[in-house]
């Protein structure tokens, strides 16, 4: 198992990276390793940006690939999601997948 620097992010530290985050709820807490701490925090950004009051976003499960590092994060829509919800699920993963 390769070894990386990591950064733990929970409800609270995730505010001190993207500022608040009224619509994005992390329920979990996660060491994200250095080289993927970026893309996670602008997904953590684009998702909160999709929010409304009437759409938010819960992450409840932060799944770290042992091989390759990368974090997989469980998120659930409460409410009516954006269209572009789907969009930019299909294109992290598109991303996660070129950081392979």
């Amino acid at each position: 198992m390769t070894r990386w620097t990591t950064t733990r992010i929970d409800n609270h530290s995730l505010a001190r990276f993207i500022g608040p985050h009224p619509y994005v709820v992390l329920s979990c807490h996660a060491a994200i390793p250095a080289p993927h701490l970026f893309l996670f925090l602008r997904l953590m950004r684009e998702l909160n940006t999709l929010g409304t009051d009437d759409c938010e976003f819960h992450v409840f499960y932060i799944d770290i690939d042992e091989r390759t590092g990368i974090p997989t994060p469980q998120v659930e829509c409460v409410g009516q999601a954006n269209p572009a919800f789907e969009h930019l699920a299909d294109r992290y993963s598109a991303l996660y997948r070129l950081a392979e």
